[in-house]
């Protein structure tokens, strides 16, 4: 019989004694008497009991109460000692309160863009330190002789991200995952180069490294934002384990990866010339870093009605007081009887300021224009780096057919 039976059966059996309150206290006493109140702590770990058997213990004590007291105090004991022995999880508490387990837009990735199969990911599955900087550029302009300077604004440069990772792995296939990870951004430091990338990347040939998107912590506190790599450090450890890899190299052998590695991405903000001519700063100020730069706007040129009358005159804006009185009407009429008419102003015609704006048809037969980074793509796919450096897309409409979201036959 353990401590908690002999606390228990030590307890009297006795109807004189009806009071709720008193048994309870006798309980107390027991248990604490027999695990020693007063004992070390190495003592009272030794002889903890478990869920169970203070569920146990509690009941046989609710059991002496009498009456619907004792009922009531078991209920309330199997309620929380169901809850105990249940415990609680991060799901269960978020189901608790509403939150959805399936968002994990908390989670820190890079995605290439326009590429939304496994292989152009990277998950960040520890969470990274990210840092973000941004520099504004202004010009001294200092007077002779003065105290001061003034600051004449230049630029604002692109937000630069870096990106503090841990790759970790407790398993083959934790292994095989952070070694396709770290392969996937080796390759996208690299450009569309070499005959055999013409063949294995059609039509991307001679195209820079892909435009990603940065995203993680929630919507608004990181991206979505596009970026490229500027740069990539990682570390081959020495003082810890390596795991084999579900990948064989030349010889058969599994490929090993060490159980933890440091990794740290920098990245640049990257966004296409239609991008930039569609910044909102409202939509930057609250926080959307993503929709400040992809919010369609309205191309139409702006067109101004001309007058309805023949002779261009401007109609006169509606009196406050429509309704006139006779008397004011006849001296009005008496008045412009005896003044001759002049003739009617003639307004002039507005001016609407003409803007040179490269159209369709300045564009070469057959030829597109990449979406994400602005450049003339030929009729194969290609990129043409002649003929994008000397011509101007920023009047062309965003919603042309000569935009492609990428290089065609990709």
């Amino acid at each position: 019989m353990g401590l908690l039976d002999d606390a228990v059966s030590g307890l009297r059996s006795s109807n004189l004694v009806s009071d709720a309150s008193t048994k309870v206290s006798e309980m107390a006493s027991s248990v604490g008497n027999a695990f020693g109140s007063e004992g070390p702590f190495s003592k009272i770990g030794a002889n903890l009991p478990t869920i169970d058997s203070l569920k146990a213990a509690a009941m046989r004590a609710g059991s002496i109460l009498t009456g619907g007291t004792g009922a009531l105090v078991n209920q309330a004991i199997q309620n929380d000692a169901s809850r105990l022995s249940g415990g609680f999880t991060a799901s269960s508490m978020k189901a608790a309160a509403g939150v959805s387990t399936l968002n994990n837009d908390h989670v820190v990735s890079l995605q290439e863009v326009g590429n939304d199969t496994e292989g152009g990911w990277v998950v960040f599955e520890v969470m990274p330190s990210i840092t973000e900087a941004r520099t504004v550029d202004y010009e001294a302009v200092q007077p002779w002789q003065f105290p001061g300077a003034f600051q004449k604004y230049k630029f604002t440069a692109s937000v630069q991200w870096t990106i503090n990772a841990m790759f970790i792995a407790r398993t083959s296939d934790e292994a095989t995952a952070n070694l396709h990870y770290l392969n996937r951004l080796r390759g996208w430091t690299m450009p569309y180069f070499g005959s055999n990338t013409a063949a294995e990347y059609k039509g991307k040939l001679g195209a820079p490294p892909p435009v990603l998107e940065l995203s993680g912590l929630r919507k608004s506190i990181i991206g979505p934002v596009n970026v490229v790599i500027t740069s990539l450090n990682w570390e081959w450890p020495k003082d810890v384990d390596y795991l084999p890899t579900n990948d064989p190299d030349d010889t058969g052998n599994a490929i090993p990866f060490p159980s933890v590695m440091t990794v740290a991405v920098q990245c640049v903000e990257s966004w296409s010339i239609t991008q930039f001519n569609q910044f909102s700063l409202s939509d930057y100020r609250n926080g959307d870093m993503f929709g400040a730069f992809n919010t369609i706007i309205d191309t139409t040129p702006l067109t101004i009605a001309s007058p309805e009358s023949g002779n261009g005159a401007v109609a006169d804006a509606p009196s406050d007081s429509p309704d006139q009185s006779d008397a004011e009407s006849r001296r009005l009429s008496s008045q412009n009887a005896a003044t001759p008419e002049a003739p009617a102003p003639v307004a002039a015609a507005p001016v609407v300021p003409e803007v040179e704006a490269p159209t369709a048809a300045q564009v070469p037969p057959g030829y597109h224009i990449d979406r994400q980074t602005g450049l003339l793509l030929k009729p194969n796919g290609d990129v043409d780096p002649e003929k994008s450096r000397d011509f101007d897309f920023t009047g062309i409409p965003p919603d042309s057919p000569l935009w492609v979201d990428r290089p065609i036959g990709s």
